[in-house]
């Protein structure tokens, strides 16, 4: 589910609850193009292909390294904030309930925060804008079914 609309600065509130062992996230500043585009980042050309979501995401992750809130970007550059060096918002993700997610972007300048707790924060002028979206991973076949909840969400132009 994504914004029909474009959003530049904004504060986003979310809660969400996830199933172990599945893969999800909220896209920010996200963008899908009818055409393969392509850009330069580090001496690196990074091919997307047409209708490739791509963009940022801050990230839910169930897994014992417990980045949720890191900020990633999917179908790009990859980890631009991970959560390896922050314990305490490693520490606040509660698996199998319900967590709370802050995020505000405001020019170049992206945080966010679990459960209260500051978790990333970038400096990233490369993607200004895009919509917002609710994203979860494929789940192999061969795996219980898992779901991702939302709830609460609020949007809030600045």
């Amino acid at each position: 589910m994504c914004t029909k609309r474009v959003f530049t600065n904004f504060v986003l509130e979310v809660e969400f609850k996830v199933d172990d062992g599945l893969n999800s996230g909220v896209q920010i500043r996200s963008q899908s193009f009818d055409q393969p585009t392509s850009f330069e980042w580090k001496g690196r050309q990074i091919k997307v292909p047409a209708g490739r979501v791509h963009g940022l995401q801050v990230e839910i992750d169930t897994t014992a390294r417990a980045w949720t809130a890191g900020i990633y970007e999917e179908g790009a550059r990859g980890w631009l904030n991970d959560l390896k060096n922050n314990e305490p918002a490693r520490k606040a993700f509660k698996k199998g309930d319900w967590n709370s997610l802050h995020v505000e972007c405001r020019g170049d300048s992206i945080k966010t925060s679990i459960n209260g707790v500051p978790a990333a924060e970038l400096k990233d002028s490369r993607v200004p804008s895009g919509f917002i979206a609710l994203q979860v991973h494929n789940v192999p076949d061969n795996r219980k079914k898992m779901e991702v909840r939302f709830r609460g969400l609020r949007l809030k132009e600045l």
